[in-house]
């Protein structure tokens, strides 16, 4: 799902997303860390943006971010995902499409 900011927001929720795994089967997000991962697209850069997820309603796998303060202070195409993260567990979704675009 390809996302679309204005460069320099803050305070708006991106989501909620529903975490599937391969199978489409929704993951119960309970015991789960999930983190927001930002990076420029065609980069293997250290992400610009690496924080923590809100789970919204853990068991019917829902979470969200809330944009912060300069996390989008640079216009152009970036990659997302989101990490999940428990004892013995990592894995990420599949990487998505995002826009920084300049504010009017």
């Amino acid at each position: 799902m390809k996302l679309v900011v204005s460069k320099g927001d803050k305070g708006i929720g991106l989501g909620p997303w529903t975490v599937k795994d391969s199978s489409g089967t929704v993951v119960d997000l309970t015991d789960y860390t999930i983190t927001f991962k930002v990076w420029t697209d065609g980069s293997s850069d250290s992400p610009t943006v690496e924080q923590a997820c809100t789970k919204d309603d853990a068991e019917a796998g829902e979470c969200s971010y809330t944009i912060q303060a300069a996390d989008f202070d640079t216009a152009g195409d970036y990659l997302w995902e989101l990490e999940l993260t428990k004892t013995g567990v990592q894995w990420s979704s599949p990487a998505s499409a995002l826009t920084v675009e300049d504010s009017a």
